[in-house]
C-alpha cells in the first residue's frame, strides 16, 4: 500500500498544488488513496467535457458549507472560456421547480436520437443540466430524469454522469463529515478570481456575503453546541445536589438499605447509560444523572413521570409482555424511542432486567442514546448506497471475494459471465468457478492464474481473458485490505470484445489487399523474410517466387470501365488460389500485379510447372457482367537458391529479382514465363543507370538530329528528309535509338524529347526553306511516338510550335505507328481529324507490321503510307516480301494516298519499287542518315539518282 506522500506527490502532480480538500485523509493512507481513487475516475479521467463539469460542480457547489469550494469552481470556469457575466447568472440561478424539470423533460422527450455532452443543441444541452441537478436533489422528478437521460446520452455516457453526480454528493458528505475544513487558495486562483470580480463586480459581492454566511452559519453552530454544553454542566451539578438530598432523605427512611443503596447508586450515576427503575405499573423509582440530561428532566420531574410519558408508542400491553418475559428468565434488548422535555425525539437501544429489593420486585432498564450511532450508521448506508449506485452503474463487472466466498458483486458481473441464480445465492467461487470454466477457450490457464493471485496477497494483475463463443474480457485484480491486513480480493471484468474486433479488423486490412482479401506486400514480404530464414537454418529447404503480371489489362479497364476490370482481379485471384497448396502464398502487390511464394519446393521444376499450370487456367474465359473476357499474364520465377549466385539476404532482393524476371518475359511476348538468372540483375542495373543517364540527357542537351533524305522515284531527286534521333553519350558515345528508345517510352521520358525533337527538326526546315527556294518546298518527316499522341492539348501544342517555328504545316509530315492508331481506331481517328485541320501531312509508319482493319483504314485521314524497311530490304530476294509491298502500294494507290518506301538498299529494289509506282523512297541506296550540316551540303549538291 502506497504511503501518504507518495498519494500526495501525484495528486501535487496532477493538479500543481495540494488541494485543502485532502487534508483530513492524510493520517489515514487507505482513506487518501480510496478519496484520491475517487477524485480520479469519477472526475479527472471522466471523459465528460471539463467545462460541463465544472459547471455543474459550480452550480452543486451552493448546497455545501464550505464557501471558498464555490469559488475555486468559478475560476475554473472562468480559465476555460466562461465569461464572468455567465458565471454570475449560472450562480444565480435558483433551484429548479417542478415545473421548470416538466419543460426540460418535454424538450427531451421529443428528442428522436441519442445525445452528447455537450449537445449542439443549447436547448437539449440545458435540459440535460437541469435534469442532472434534479437527480443530485433527489427531487420527486429524479427518477424520470434519469430514464430520459438514459435514453438519450446511452449507457456510456449515462454512465459517467451519473459517477459525476456521485462524486460530488461524495465531496458534500465528506465535507460534512469534517466540518472544520478549510480552504487555502493557490496563486492560479487568486489570479484568475482578480480579473474574475474585475470583470463582474456583483461577484466580489457575491462571493463575501456567501463566505459571510458561512461563518455566520458556522459561528452559530458552535455557539448552540457551547451553551448546550454549559446547560449539561449546570443541570447535572443541580442534579447531583437532589441526587445527594434524595439519597439523605431515603437513607433515613429506609436505613436497611442504605449500605447496597449506596454501593448501586455510586455505580449508577457513574454509568454511561440512562438508568431507569420503575414498578410494574411503569411509576419510576429512580433514575441516574444520565436519564435526566438525555430526557431534559430535573430529577424530581422525572420521578413525577412513568415510563410511557417518555418512552414513544409504550403501552401497557408491552409492559405486561415485558414482565412476562421477564418472569420467565429471559433477558429483554430492544430498540426504542424517548421523547425530551422539550418534544423532541432520540432513538435509544433499552436492556432490560428484573431487579429484585427487598419483597418488591422491579423492572431496571438502561437505555443507551443511539443518536451518533444511528446517524454514522445512515451516513454508512449512504456511502454504501452511493458505492452500490456507482458499481451498478459502472460498465465493468466487479466480484469481491474473502476466503473462498463472494462476498460482493454487481449487476454487470453476473451478466457477463452469465451466472444462473443458484450460483450467485450459494456466494460459494468454487462453484462460480465450475460454472465458468466451460465458457474459456483455455480454462486452467484462467484457474492457474487465480491460484498465482491467491498466493500473492500483494500482487496485482491485468491480463486478457478469450471466450468459446469469441468474446474476450480484460481482467484486473488487486487485494483489499482492512487497515494493513489483506481480507479478500477485488476483480475487475470488462468486456473487450468489439475492441478486440476492431483490433483483428485493422491488422487484417493492415496485411491484406482490400479488393481481393489476399495478403499484401506486408505480410507477403514477412512471409518470405521467414522463407529465407527457414533456408538458411535447413539446407535442404528450397522455396520460389513467382511474380505475375496481367497482359493488356490495361485494355479492359479501359473498354470495359474499372468495375469490370475489379471483377476481373477478384476472378484472377481466386483462380490463382486453386492452382496452390495450402502452405503457398499468394498475395496482391497492387494494380494487376500478384506474387505467389511456393513453399518446400524440390528444383526449378516444380515452379516452372505451377508457372505453366496458371498460364492454362488463365487461357480460360472469364464471364464478367455480360461480357467474356480473355487474359493472360508474364510471369517472373526467382529461386532462394539461383544457381552462381549467393542465397538471399533481404526479401526485397528475392521480390527486385522476381520482377526483373517478369519484365524480361515481358519483353518476350505475352503469357511468357522466365527464370531468373544473374545476367538479369546486371541488365536490369544498366538499364536503371540508363534510365538516369537519359533523364540527365535531357538537362545536358546530348540528344543529337541525323536527317535521312525522302526521294521522289519519278523524279529522281529530295524532296524532304526524315528526323532521326540520336543520343551522344559523354561517355559511351554514339548510343542506338534500339537501345534507349523502348526506355524513354516505358518511363514516360519520350515525350518531352518528342517535343524537343519536333520543334528542332521544324526549326532546321524553316532554316533550309529559306537557305533553298524549292519548288514544291522541302518537307520534314517526324515520328510521332504513341504516348505523346494520347497527351492532352496535343492539338494546341502542335499550333503552338508551328507559330513557333513559322514552317508552313503543309512541310510537316507526322509519322504515327500502325498499332498505335489500331488500338483505339475510334479516338485515333477523332485525333487525326482535328490534327488534319492544322494541315500537316499524316502518314501511317511501318505499315504491314501490325493488324489494320481494312474497314477502318479506308475512314482514316491520312495522306500515305509507309512501308516497313523490313519488307523492302528483302523484295529483291525474296518474292514474298515483294509481293506484300505489292499489295501495300496498290493499297494506297485505290485509297488515294501516297507511299514511301523505307530500306531502300539497292538499285534493284529501286527499279522493283518504280515498277510498282511507288511515289516515293528511303534508304541507305540514297544516303544514310546524316547531320544538319551534312544535309544542307547534299541539299545543295542537287544529287539524281
Amino acid at each position: 500500500m502506497r504511503t501518504s506522500e507518495q498519494i500526495k506527490t501525484e495528486i501535487e502532480e496532477k493538479f500543481g498544488f495540494f488541494p485543502p480538500f485532502f487534508n483530513q485523509a492524510q493520517p489515514a493512507p487507505q482513506v487518501l488513496e480510496n478519496l484520491w481513487q475517487q477524485t480520479l475516475s469519477a472526475y479527472v479521467d471522466n471523459p465528460l467535457p471539463t467545462l460541463f463539469k465544472e459547471k455543474l460542480s459550480a452550480y452543486l457547489s451552493r448546497y455545501c458549507d464550505i464557501a471558498y469550494c464555490l469559488v475555486c469552481h468559478s475560476c475554473t470556469l472562468y480559465s476555460l472560456g466562461m465569461k464572468a457575466r455567465e458565471i454570475w447568472e449560472l450562480l444565480k440561478l435558483p433551484s429548479p421547480m417542478e415545473t421548470d424539470i416538466e419543460k426540460h423533460l418535454e424538450v427531451l422527450a421529443h428528442s428522436p436520437e441519442m445525445l452528447s455532452v455537450p449537445s449542439s443543441n443549447a436547448e437539449l444541452e440545458e435540459g440535460i443540466f437541469y435534469c442532472t441537478i434534479c437527480i443530485f436533489l433527489e427531487g420527486s422528478q429524479a427518477k424520470r430524469c434519469r430514464m430520459e437521460l438514459q435514453r438519450l446520452l446511452g449507457s456510456v455516457n449515462y454512465q459517467y454522469l451519473v459517477s459525476l453526480i456521485a462524486y460530488v454528493k461524495t465531496c458534500h458528505l465528506w465535507m460534512e463529515a469534517h466540518p472544520d475544513l478549510a480552504y487555502e487558495a493557490d496563486k492560479r486562483v487568486r489570479d484568475n478570481m482578480d480579473d474574475l470580480v474585475d470583470e463582474e463586480p456583483r461577484l466580489a459581492e457575491f462571493f463575501d456575503n456567501y463566505s459571510e454566511k458561512v461563518k455566520c452559519d458556522r459561528q452559530s453552530r458552535a455557539e448552540q453546541q457551547t451553551e448546550e454544553a454549559l446547560q449539561r454542566a449546570r443541570t447535572a451539578e443541580a442534579n447531583n445536589q437532589e441526587l445527594e438530598q434524595e439519597i439523605i432523605r431515603r437513607s433515613q427512611a429506609e436505613e436497611a438499605l442504605r449500605e447496597s443503596e449506596e454501593r448501586f447508586r455510586a455505580l449508577v450515576e457513574h454509568a454511561a447509560d440512562a438508568f431507569f427503575l420503575h414498578d410494574l405499573e411503569g411509576r419510576l423509582f429512580d433514575v441516574n444523572h444520565r436519564a435526566c440530561e438525555s430526557l431534559g428532566y430535573t430529577r424530581e420531574e422525572l420521578l413525577n413521570l412513568s415510563v410511557p410519558d417518555f418512552e414513544i408508542n409504550f403501552t401497557s400491553e408491552e409492559l405486561a409482555s415485558r414482565w412476562k418475559q421477564l418472569a420467565r428468565g429471559e433477558a429483554i434488548a430492544l430498540n426504542g424511542v424517548h421523547q425530551r422535555k422539550d418534544g423532541t425525539t432520540f432513538p435509544v437501544e433499552v436492556s432490560i432486567g428484573l431487579l429484585e429489593l427487598g419483597s418488591q420486585q422491579f423492572i431496571l432498564a438502561l437505555a443507551r442514546d443511539i443518536t451518533e450511532r444511528k446517524q454514522a450508521q445512515e451516513k454508512l448506508e449512504r456511502t454504501l448506497s452511493l458505492l452500490r449506485a456507482t458499481l451498478d452503474s459502472t460498465a465493468d463487472g466487479i466480484l469481491v471475494t474473502e476466503k473462498g466466498k463472494i462476498v460482493s458483486f454487481n449487476r454487470k458481473f453476473v451478466e457477463m459471465w452469465r451466472l444462473p441464480e443458484s450460483v450467485v445465492v450459494s456466494q460459494a467461487e468454487e462453484q462460480a468457478l465450475e460454472f465458468v470454466r466451460d465458457q474459456l477457450k483455455y480454462p486452467e490457464c484462467f484457474l492457474a492464474k487465480v491460484r498465482e493471485l491467491y498466493g500473492q496477497p500483494e500482487a496485482k494483475s491485468l491480463d486478457v481473458i478469450e471466450f468459446k463463443d469469441g468474446r474476450f474480457f480484460e481482467r484486473y485484480s488487486q487485494p483489499q485490505k482492512v487497515g494493513e491486513n489483506h481480507v479478500g480480493r477485488v476483480w475487475s471484468f470488462r468486456d473487450i470484445t468489439e475492441r478486440k474486433q476492431a483490433e483483428k479488423q485493422l491488422l487484417h486490412e493492415t496485411l491484406h489487399d482490400k479488393l481481393t482479401g489476399l495478403p499484401n506486400r506486408t505480410l507477403f514480404m514477412d512471409r518470405l523474410r521467414h522463407a529465407i530464414a527457414r533456408s538458411k537454418r535447413h539446407t535442404d529447404y528450397s522455396f520460389a517466387v513467382l511474380f505475375l503480371d496481367l497482359d493488356r489489362f490495361k485494355v479492359v479497364n479501359d473498354s470495359l470501365g474499372h468495375m469490370v476490370g475489379d471483377q476481373l482481379l477478384n476472378a484472377i485471384a481466386d483462380r490463382l488460389e486453386t492452382c496452390l497448396r495450402d502452405e503457398d502464398t499468394i498475395a496482391r502487390l497492387g494494380g494487376d500485379e500478384f506474387t505467389i511464394l511456393l513453399e518446400d519446393i524440390e528444383d526449378t521444376s516444380d515452379a516452372t510447372q505451377v508457372a505453366k499450370h496458371i498460364q492454362q487456367e488463365l487461357t480460360l474465359p472469364f464471364h464478367l457482367g455480360g461480357h467474356e473476357v480473355f487474359t493472360a499474364a508474364s510471369i517472373g520465377i526467382a529461386l532462394s537458391d539461383p544457381s552462381g549466385s549467393p542465397c538471399y539476404e533481404r526479401p526485397e532482393e528475392l521480390l527486385r529479382d522476381a520482377d526483373t524476371t517478369m519484365y524480361r518475359a515481358k519483353l518476350s511476348g505475352n503469357a511468357g514465363i522466365e527464370v531468373f538468372n544473374p545476367t538479369m540483375h546486371t541488365q536490369a542495373v544498366a538499364l536503371l543507370q540508363l534510365e538516369t543517364d537519359l533523364r540527365r540527357a535531357i538537362e545536358r542537351q546530348e540528344f543529337r538530329i541525323h536527317y535521312q533524305p525522302l526521294v521522289s522515284l519519278s523524279g529522281n531527286r529530295i524532296i524532304g528528309f526524315e528526323a532521326l534521333l540520336r543520343w551522344q553519350h559523354p561517355e559511351r558515345g554514339l548510343i542506338s535509338p534500339a537501345e534507349f528508345m523502348p526506355v524513354a517510352e516505358e518511363t514516360g521520358l519520350i515525350v518531352p524529347i518528342g517535343w524537343w525533337l519536333l520543334r528542332e527538326a521544324c526549326r532546321q526546315m524553316q532554316t533550309w526553306q529559306e537557305q533553298f527556294q524549292d519548288n514544291p518546298p522541302l518537307t520534314m518527316s517526324v515520328n510521332f511516338s504513341g504516348k505523346q499522341f494520347l497527351q492532352p492539348g496535343l492539338i494546341e501544342q502542335i499550333d503552338q510550335l508551328l507559330q513557333e517555328t513559322a514552317l508552313d504545316p503543309k512541310s510537316l509530315q507526322l509519322e504515327i505507328t500502325e498499332t498505335m492508331l489500331m488500338e483505339n481506331t475510334e479516338a485515333a481517328t477523332a485525333t487525326l481529324e482535328q490534327m488534319r485541320a492544322l494541315n500537316p501531312q499524316l502518314y501511317i509508319d511501318d505499315f504491314g507490321t501490325g493488324y489494320s482493319s481494312l474497314s477502318y483504314l479506308h475512314r482514316l485521314p491520312i495522306d500515305g503510307l509507309k512501308i516497313d524497311h523490313s519488307f523492302v530490304s528483302r523484295m529483291d530476294v525474296d518474292s514474298d516480301n515483294l509481293e506484300i509491298v505489292r499489295v501495300i502500294a496498290t493499297l494506297a494507290h485505290n485509297l488515294g494516298m501516297d507511299v514511301i518506301a523505307e530500306g531502300v538498299e539497292t538499285i534493284e529494289q529501286l527499279a522493283q519499287l518504280k515498277a510498282l509506282n511507288c511515289k516515293y523512297g528511303q534508304g541507305n541506296f540514297f544516303s544514310k542518315p546524316i547531320t544538319n550540316k551534312a544535309a544542307k551540303g547534299l541539299i545543295a549538291m542537287e544529287p539524281q539518282w
